[in-house]
């Protein structure tokens, strides 16, 4: 298999990167993880803005049809940044993901259970 990012992924993983480079220092995330809610709704927000909620689910539920490779750019930068506030709001990315995964391995003869 080919892990290496398309132009597009790596320029997503990048700009991600970029953006909590800048708006997420280690400061800020410390003060969302002690605030009452322990996330930061501006923060979601533009992860929302970015399309990244939306990445990996289909074109037909209005989202961008991203696969693991879309989603691995960005969970990469996610841990990177300590980006724990928002891990579990972002539950339904891994699910979709496990399921590109099981049927990624469900198409290939040699990994079919």
């Amino acid at each position: 298999m080919n892990f290496d990012l398309t132009p597009e992924q790596q320029q997503l993983a990048d700009s991600f990167s970029k953006y909590l480079a800048n708006e997420y220092s280690f400061e800020k995330r410390k003060a969302i993880v002690h605030s009452d809610s322990g996330v930061s709704e501006t923060v979601w927000q533009t992860f929302a803005e970015m399309g990244l909620t939306a990445m990996t689910l289909s074109e037909a539920d209005d989202g961008f049809g991203g696969g693991a490779m879309d989603l691995m750019a960005v969970m990469e930068s996610m841990g990177e940044a300590w980006l724990l506030s928002h891990f579990w709001r972002m539950l339904p990315w891994l699910v979709a993901w496990f399921r590109v995964w099981g049927l990624l391995l469900s198409a290939r003869p040699c990994c079919r259970v």
